[in-house]
C-alpha cells in the first residue's frame, strides 16, 4: 500500500535530490514533488498497461494452445461430419433405389399373378372342355358298342338262317 509509493517515490527522485529537495523553498519542493507525482502516476499507468499487455499475451498464448489442441478435433469432426452427411446421401440414395426396386418387382409380380390367373382359368375351361369331350366320346362309345353288339346278334341270326337254309 502505502510504504509502497513512498519506496517508489523515493527511487524515482534518487538518493542524491532528497537533500536539495530539503534545502529548497517550499513552492519549489511542490513542484519537484508534483513533478515526481506525474512521474509515478505514468509509471504507475505504463505498469499496469505493461501488466494488462503481460495478461494479454498470455492469455493470447492461452487461446493458441487451445486452438492447437482444439483444430485436430475440428479437422476429426469436420471430417466425421462429412461421412455422416455421405452416409445420409447415400441412404437416401439406396432407400429411393429400394423403393423403386420393390415397387417394379410388386408390379412385375402382380402381371405375373394375372397371367398365372389368366392361365389358370384357361386350363380350367380346356379342362371342362376336355371332360366335356370325353363324356361325349364315352357316350358315342356306348352307342356304337350297342350297335355293335345288334349288328353282331343281327350278323348271328343272319349267319345261323343262312346254315339252317343250307
Amino acid at each position: 500500500g502505502h510504504s509502497g509509493l513512498a519506496e517508489r517515490t523515493y527511487t524515482v527522485i534518487g538518493q542524491g535530490l532528497v537533500d536539495s529537495a530539503l534545502a529548497q523553498k517550499p513552492e519549489e519542493r511542490r513542484a519537484l514533488f508534483e513533478e515526481a507525482a506525474g512521474i509515478i502516476a505514468y509509471r504507475e499507468r505504463r505498469e499496469e498497461a505493461l501488466r494488462k499487455l503481460e495478461e494479454t499475451r498470455q492469455n493470447l498464448a492461452r487461446v493458441r494452445d487451445i486452438i492447437s489442441e482444439i483444430e485436430p478435433r475440428l479437422r476429426q469432426l469436420e471430417r466425421q461430419a462429412e461421412r455422416a452427411r455421405q452416409h445420409r446421401a447415400l441412404s437416401a440414395a439406396l432407400h429411393e433405389l429400394t423403393r423403386q426396386w420393390l415397387g417394379h418387382r410388386y408390379h412385375a409380380l402382380r402381371r405375373a399373378l394375372h397371367e398365372a390367373e389368366a392361365m389358370r382359368v384357361q386350363a380350367r375351361l380346356a379342362l371342362q372342355a376336355a371332360q366335356l369331350s370325353l363324356s361325349n366320346n364315352h357316350a358315342r362309345m356306348e352307342v356304337m358298342r350297342q350297335r355293335r353288339a345288334r349288328l353282331q346278334r343281327e350278323l348271328e341270326a343272319a349267319q345261323a338262317a343262312h346254315d339252317h337254309r343250307r
